[in-house]
């Protein structure tokens, strides 16, 4: 999957465990209730998505990713 475009997407509920997600864009797609566990998000663009609302549990992402995550929990990365 990886490098698709899913720009503003409804993905409600969808189940992309285990999927290769690299490089796809997902910016504002609705994931909620989006199963995401063990997907590979590295280097996909996550532009207005929720991070502290997905699972992310074993999903692999980038520094960049990463960071944003924090942001979303309410911590200051310097």
């Amino acid at each position: 999957m990886g490098g698709n475009h899913f720009r503003e997407a409804d993905l409600y509920r969808c189940d992309f465990t285990g999927a290769d997600l690299r490089r796809a864009d997902l910016s504002y797609a609705t994931l909620d209730g989006a199963c995401l566990k063990g997907a590979d998000l590295r280097e996909a663009i996550m532009e207005g998505i929720p991070w502290k609302e997905l699972n992310l549990e074993g999903t692999r992402i980038d520094m960049a990713q990463a960071v944003a995550l924090a942001q979303s929990l309410g911590a200051r990365v310097e």
